[in-house]
């Protein structure tokens, strides 16, 4: 037999035991779904969390799992252990009192290993054990039903050390389902290469949901890409694509709060007022920076959307006095959520200003970059801005999110999950 026959029959029999939930020995297995994104960032995680709350309404608490197989974002447990930072935020807000961290994140890919690994010539024994690090994590799991499998990054993601994406949601028989991003072009052009890639490593993708969606081109979206277009455009997956949902964005949900500002950006900055109230934890819409002389800014032209986050020179106390004012003038819903003053080792503060700031009750923060400084690091935040075990708001947005969007129904009855 020529190998190619050889791997389109190995291929085949793959499907087939995906088909039945077999696996050679016979025994039934817990089904994996394996939720892929485009790219980091994508929200893998709100939908991990998304999808959970919702399974609970057809399939006991018990019997549903979690598992981030590949992991880089990493977080240390008491003993030292680093583990992905998602685990942490899955444990919390879907309650897993029995979830065992370093299990559920088998594979941790901090920085240096990459490098480590191509300097060793890619030896083929580091592969070998992260894939049965990555079983057993699996197998730890085989009295559930269903086990949610968190991807990492965009689907080539790991890669280099040979476990990709594909490669690990092929290893746990996994069934994929696509997270893409909103738009028309962009999302399907992103689809041909990411889906692409899934089929080359004979994976099965079972679906599709659309996140990030700009609410007012939601129905045009659902009205273009259907289920019909997508399963004759995209072809080769074994099955049909099925379309979950197209999740609209949510205002603030992927904005940082005044304590993952300062915790990520400027662990030590000056801070005014104490960083433990939940005021500290209110998403920043928006960066604003104020640059104009006091004489020539006013508040009511160049501050107009609520919850911003202003930075400003730490220089001008009137400015400052100005911005105050008008802050305490306007409606809760549009105030400022934070302040932050540049330049400060360059300026003595007084205590004139530090009280007024303290009175004002808005998170603040004293740093030493300049202004174009801070801007620049700003933007990394919010372009990377994760949930965060504090975030309980976010999390109720989400369960709201899934509640009105995401066909629960039908992704039950694709998964054979509703008894």
């Amino acid at each position: 037999m020529s190998p190619l026959f050889i791997k389109r029959l190995a291929g085949l029999f793959f499907l087939v035991n995906r088909a039945t939930g077999l696996y050679p020995d016979g025994m039934k297995k817990p089904q994996v779904i394996y939720i892929a994104g485009e790219q980091q960032h994508a929200g893998k995680t709100v939908v991990c969390l998304g999808l959970i709350s919702q399974l609970r309404k057809f399939v006991d608490a018990a019997d549903i799992g979690y598992i981030k197989p590949v992991g880089q974002e990493l977080r240390k447990l008491p003993d030292g252990t680093r583990v992905d930072k998602d685990a942490f935020i899955i444990q919390k807000f879907c309650e897993f009192t029995d979830m065992n961290l370093k299990m559920v994140s088998p594979v941790r890919i901090a920085s240096g290993v990459t490098k480590a690994y191509l300097e060793q010539m890619g030896p083929k024994s580091i592969t070998d054990q992260y894939k049965q690090d990555i079983l057993k994590a699996y197998e730890s799991m085989s009295s559930k039903r269903v086990i949610i499998a968190e991807g990492t990054g965009h689907p080539g993601v790991g890669g280099v050390v040979r476990i990709s994406n594909a490669v690990v949601s092929r290893l746990l028989n996994a069934r994929v389902v696509y997270l893409a991003g909103g738009g028309l072009g962009r999302a399907l052009d992103e689809m041909d290469v990411k889906l692409s890639f899934f089929r080359q490593g004979n994976c099965l993708v079972d679906g599709v949901i659309f996140n990030k969606v700009l609410p007012d081109k939601r129905d045009q979206m659902k009205n273009l890409i259907t289920e019909k277009f997508l399963n004759h455009h995209f072809d080769g997956f074994g099955g049909l694509l099925n379309i979950f949902g197209f999740l609209p964005s949510v205002r603030n949900l992927n904005h940082p709060s005044m304590a993952l500002i300062r915790e990520t950006c400027f662990p030590f900055a000056e801070a005014v007022g104490d960083t433990q109230q939940e005021s500290w934890r209110i998403p920043c819409s928006k960066t604003r920076l104020i640059s104009l002389p006091n004489v020539y800014y006013n508040p009511d032209l160049h501050q107009d959307e609520g919850q911003e986050l202003i930075v400003s020179g730490a220089g001008s106390i009137n400015r400052l006095r100005k911005i105050l004012h008008y802050n305490a003038t306007i409606p809760p819903e549009r105030r400022i959520a934070g302040i932050i003053l540049t330049c400060a080792q360059e300026v003595k503060r007084s205590r004139v200003q530090r009280q007024m700031l303290e009175r004002s009750g808005i998170p603040t923060l004293f740093v030493t970059e300049d202004t174009t400084q801070t801007d620049a690091m700003l933007y990394k935040c919010f372009s990377n801005t994760k949930l965060q075990l504090y975030d309980s708001w976010k999390h109720e947005q989400i369960l709201k999110l899934f509640e009105q969007y995401f066909d629960s129904e039908k992704f039950v009855r694709v998964f054979g999950l509703k008894d």
